[in-house]
């Protein structure tokens, strides 16, 4: 009986945990919709813009793409091998989100070509799918990256919490059944060793059946073929 609440309960588990991970599915492809780049500016004799129009300077926008109304995230710009000397400009656009710190333009002239990072905490001030635009301005050149992001409702928990109570029932909610499938398994082993065991009982009595007939038939034939015994009166030498 126990065996048979641990499997309903890692079957509810399961579902359970199935049923959130395909909610969420959604929402994440919402905000990758919403992606695009643009890139502006770099004429010859200014290599600032070049190196950025080119992806001699790379950079990228670090950010999850799907959150929960009540908590905040961190999004990073990472500008590598930025060209020596040449003004940069990070500026970010969230209308939909509280930044911290609220200064949304960042500005830096590298002196070295060590990548640098700018972070910026969003907090959301409204649920669904928004658009956040960065651009990294340089001297005659551009470039800006639109990443989405959807902030849901998730019942008061941090999403992460979520998404790890899906990723554990679904793992878990398998395992609790085995108990279950074993009992199962061992139950038609047991029926096909059964269905087997009395085959080769109907085998051995049907040959058992068979034997006697053929002695039986045997002694028949011996008998019919025994010669008569001679009188006394015969013509015998």
């Amino acid at each position: 009986m126990w065996k048979n609440i641990l499997a309903l309960c890692g079957l509810l588990l399961f579902l359970v945990g199935s049923v959130l991970a395909v909610s969420l599915l959604p929402s994440t492809l919402r905000a990758f919709s919403l992606d695009r780049e643009e890139t502006s500016g770099g004429v010859h004799g200014l290599p600032c813009g070049l190196a950025l129009q080119h992806g001699t300077t790379k950079w990228s926008v670090d950010v999850q793409r799907l959150m929960s109304d009540s908590e905040t995230q961190a999004l990073a710009v990472l500008l590598q091998n930025p060209m020596l000397n040449c003004p940069y400009r990070v500026l970010i656009n969230a209308p939909e989100f509280t930044l911290s710190p609220n200064d949304p333009t960042r500005a830096v002239t590298p002196a070295t070509q060590e990548s640098i990072k700018f972070v910026w905490i969003l907090t959301p001030t409204k649920l669904g799918t928004f658009a956040i635009s960065v651009t990294i301005d340089t001297i005659n050149g551009s470039d800006t990256r639109v990443v989405g992001i959807t902030v849901t409702n998730s019942f008061g928990f941090v999403l992460w919490q979520v998404q790890l109570f899906s990723y554990i029932s679904t793992a878990l909610g398998p395992i609790l059944t085995v108990a279950w499938w074993y009992d199962k398994w061992q139950e038609r082993k047991r029926r096909k060793d059964e269905i087997t065991g009395k085959r080769r009982a109907a085998r051995r009595t049907s040959h058992r059946k068979d034997k006697q007939v053929s002695d039986s038939g045997s002694r028949v034939s011996s008998e019919s073929h025994v010669p008569p015994v001679s009188g006394k009166n015969g013509n015998g030498p």
